[in-house]
């Protein structure tokens, strides 16, 4: 091994080591060099999987009164009245991973966050879902371990796409959907069978639903008895677009 390449781990040896000193008090360590890719929210990280998905652990914590991110950054007092969640433009809180520790003790403040929900259009590359689905669950659960109370949200793709979309969720937890745009049409057959797929897969102690719950949506947890707790939306601005072009 050349000198070179021993400067290098050593490096990275220290600065995990500092990072995980750090995460015991919920700051992350500035990493020695520019680390675009938020790799230190990895440090203590359970990944799952062919595709290496972080692990978020489940709940059984109900949801409080949702807000939208963008709208809870005006949120001055009463945070923990309030479940934080993304279910809204991915430009509304691109921030989030672009400044991790700069919003991480916001979030800590309100009584729980749902996890991202970057987008997975249907006419995106296959390999931009699956970035999108990582970046979802390395965010819920670095906010994990620094003491959020994290809601797992997951969307799956398809059936090519439930093994990336569900290796890092947990089992017997409050799972978060989304039904927004899945209740009409083709659409809503691939709605159906995603929470088929989700309830199969997962075995859901209860069902958080954001959006509408018509069309006999709901139909498939309902047969297996799975609670369900509703929250009509009421942010006007949610996008409901699904295709990337």
């Amino acid at each position: 091994m050349s000198e070179r390449i021993r400067a290098m781990n050593a490096l990275e040896d220290e600065y995990y080591a500092n990072a995980s000193r750090a995460l015991n008090v919920g700051i992350t360590a500035k990493p020695p060099w520019r680390d675009s890719n938020n790799g230190f929210m990895l440090h203590g990280a359970i990944c799952r999987g062919f595709f290496q998905i972080p692990e978020i652990s489940g709940t059984t914590t109900e949801p409080m009164e949702l807000v939208p991110f963008s709208e809870a950054l005006s949120i001055r007092s009463g945070r923990k009245r309030y479940t934080v969640h993304f279910w809204e433009h991915d430009s509304r809180y691109e921030r989030v991973w672009r400044e991790p520790n700069r919003y991480l003790k916001f979030l800590q403040e309100f009584a729980s966050v749902i996890s991202p929900d970057f987008s997975t259009w249907e006419n995106m590359p296959r390999g931009q879902r699956i970035g999108n689905i990582s970046r979802n669950f390395i965010l819920g659960a670095w906010w994990q371990r620094n003491g959020v109370v994290v809601i797992p949200n997951i969307r799956v793709d398809d059936a090519y796409g439930a093994p990336y979309c569900l290796d890092g969720a947990p089992r017997n937890s409050i799972i978060a959907i989304s039904t927004h745009g899945g209740v009409k049409g083709d659409r809503k057959i691939r709605t159906k069978e995603e929470i088929k797929i989700i309830c199969n897969s997962l075995d859901p102690s209860a069902l958080l639903v954001y959006g509408p719950d018509s069309n006999d949506i709901l139909e498939y947890p309902r047969r297996l008895q799975i609670p369900i707790i509703h929250r009509p939306s009421s942010h006007r601005d949610i996008s409901t677009r699904r295709e990337f072009w």
